[in-house]
């Protein structure tokens, strides 16, 4: 009897994270679609508060909600926090922070009261502490400076300015992706999510307006001193929506070229967006049973801007929007081998005043979860890119029928040249460098030039083979 009580909450205490789980991927980098379109001209819009950003922490088993306006900077909203016991039935704790005006307090404890009386579904009970909130902002018992927001947030953009100046290349990455999904003939599907201050009043998106304004950004060097950009208040709200990914942190990495999963590559990145997400109870416990490994995947530049903020998605069997084939089956493709990702991944155009260049390649870094659907085996991939020889790589696939099973952790930005910054830096150390070096670097490139003349020179009497042998064949038929 203890036993079966024991497992029967243990499978309640799964539906409970379960529950958890399907909530905060919302908030976790994978929106769903017409996320934004809902919120910002839908239902929601009207709502005084809404839900902005949530991160669930599994050691206290508290679920962490910011609530705002729409324009409500992500550091200035209201944090509200739901303890959330193991067992459904037991009754959730509600509170906010201490310096929240007891009005609020006491309007929690009647939600928290409602439901330990009544099970309510958790995205229903948020939506439920977030309108007690606003029915007090509406009653006048507390105001919108009680509540630490100003009427004035929406103009005022210190916070962007802060953004810029600690992350300032993560701000010039979700530049790029949004531009090189606003200049993509398929806009239609990959500017997804869009920016909300491009949507007219029944959701219609104006493309045009959304490329001004991404090309009209001053860089983000300047942007990162107040002092020396001015923001209007399109481009502040621009801004302030690409850097917010609900509860996904971003943060720049200080030195990507110097870690050393790249050494022996052949390639080198110039930066790489590390997106801190909030713990999954679900994600956790599948790496717990089954356990997890680290892969690559590589795409178009242009289709980045959906996956920083919607994750990885299967298109297999959409002739549409798939562009590589399936011959392993529907899902998502991934590599162990970063250089074999890094051919999939198609070069693209973003903006034109990036510090990383203008033309770049984008490569996600994602943990998988080796669930039983998942398929992988080791092979040696035979990849040629842009008229260089043919390479080798040993390496493991893996396709993911379930995109649950994959995090992305990192995007890695490749350019075809270095920054401006390292150019000038390797300009000044090549001043310096002997003449002997030079000679060296002069026979080198003769000599791969002539490796590549000798490769066209084979593929070009092949061709001519093929054609001859193709014509006999037809004459032979035509005399018969």
């Amino acid at each position: 009897l203890c036993s079966a009580r024991s497992g029967k909450m243990a499978e309640e205490g799964k539906a409970r994270d379960l529950e958890v789980s399907t909530f905060i991927s919302v908030y976790n980098g994978k929106w769903p679609a017409e996320f934004d379109k809902d919120v910002h001209s839908g239902r929601q819009k009207s709502k005084l508060l809404q839900v902005r950003w949530a991160r669930w922490d599994p050691e206290e088993r508290t679920l962490e909600v910011g609530a705002g306006k729409i324009f409500t900077p992500i550091a200035k909203c209201l944090r509200l926090y739901l303890f959330l016991p193991p067992h459904p039935a037991s009754p959730p704790f509600i509170f906010a922070g201490d310096d929240t005006p007891p009005t609020v307090g006491q309007a929690l404890d009647r939600v928290a009261q409602r439901a330990a009386e009544r099970r309510t579904p958790l995205s229903v009970l948020v939506d439920q502490v977030v309108d007690s909130v606003a029915q007090e902002v509406q009653a006048g018992t507390v105001d919108w400076n009680g509540l630490g927001m100003r009427d004035d947030d929406e103009t005022n953009f210190a916070d962007v300015y802060e953004i810029a100046a600690k992350n300032r290349k993560s701000m010039d990455a979700a530049i790029c992706l949004a531009t090189a999904a606003c200049r993509s003939l398929r806009r239609v599907t990959i500017l997804d999510p869009f920016p909300y201050m491009f949507l007219d009043a029944q959701g219609g998106q104006d493309f045009d307006a959304c490329r001004l304004a991404l090309e009209s950004l001053p860089p983000t060097r300047m942007i990162s001193s107040s002092s020396d950009a001015t923001l209007t208040e399109q481009q502040g709200k621009l801004l302030r929506w690409l850097t917010d990914l609900k509860g996904v942190r971003i943060k720049d990495d200080a030195a990507p070229g110097a870690d050393k999963r790249w050494e022996g590559k052949g390639v080198e990145p110039v930066f790489e967006l590390r997106l801190d997400h909030s713990s999954d109870p679900e994600m956790a416990a599948l790496e717990a049973k089954y356990g997890s490994v680290a892969a690559f995947h590589g795409s178009a530049l242009e289709n980045f801007h959906c996956i920083l903020r919607c994750g990885l998605k299967s298109f297999s069997g959409d002739r549409r929007r798939m562009r590589t084939g399936d011959m392993y089956g529907e899902g998502v493709y991934l590599s162990s081998d970063f250089r074999l990702a890094h051919s999939f991944a198609g070069r693209g155009m973003g903006w034109d005043k990036s510090e990383f260049g203008k033309y770049l390649t984008c490569i996600a870094a994602c943990q998988v979860v080796l669930h039983p659907s998942v398929k992988h085996r080791k092979e040696t991939a035979r990849v040629e890119q842009r008229g260089r020889p043919m390479d080798e790589f040993p390496h493991t696939y893996y396709v993911v029928p379930d995109p649950r099973y994959i995090l992305v952790t990192s995007l890695i930005f490749v350019a075809d040249r270095p920054p401006a910054s390292q150019a000038a830096a390797a300009a000044s150390s090549s001043s310096s460098s002997s003449s002997a070096a030079a000679a060296s670097g002069t026979r080198q490139a003769q000599a791969q030039a002539q490796h590549a003349r000798g490769g066209a020179d084979l593929r070009v009497w092949f061709r001519a083979a093929l054609l001859v042998a193709i014509c006999a064949v037809l004459c032979m038929k035509w005399f018969r």
